[in-house]
């Protein structure tokens, strides 16, 4: 997913619910991830990566990131694997916070 936000911001954190969507139950929600961010011109920056333990579904963790925070006009999530549903991977929410 690449969201583009309506301005350049400084990002300060992401908050994440990895928790399923549309009646999926809960092994198709979101275990390990990355988040990228990008300058309007730029290329894509590692700011965050989940690649263990998977966080509590149902409300929002945030998360620091690790670079990529200045000017970011685009964040990419991508989603690496859920918590073991065969068929469907899903995530609520993404919250991108900054000024």
């Amino acid at each position: 997913m690449v969201v583009r936000l309506p301005r350049a911001i400084h990002v300060s954190s992401f908050a994440i619910d990895p928790g399923p969507t549309c009646g999926d139950g809960p092994n198709a929600g979101l275990r390990t991830f990355d988040i990228f961010t990008r300058t309007a011109n730029g290329t894509w920056t590692l700011a965050y990566r989940r690649a263990s333990t998977p966080f509590p579904q149902g409300r929002l963790k945030v998360l620091l990131p690790v670079g990529g925070v200045a000017h970011v006009r685009f964040v990419k999530l991508v989603m690496r694997a859920n918590r073991g549903n065969n068929l469907f991977m899903d995530m609520s929410e993404l919250s991108v916070r900054g000024r």
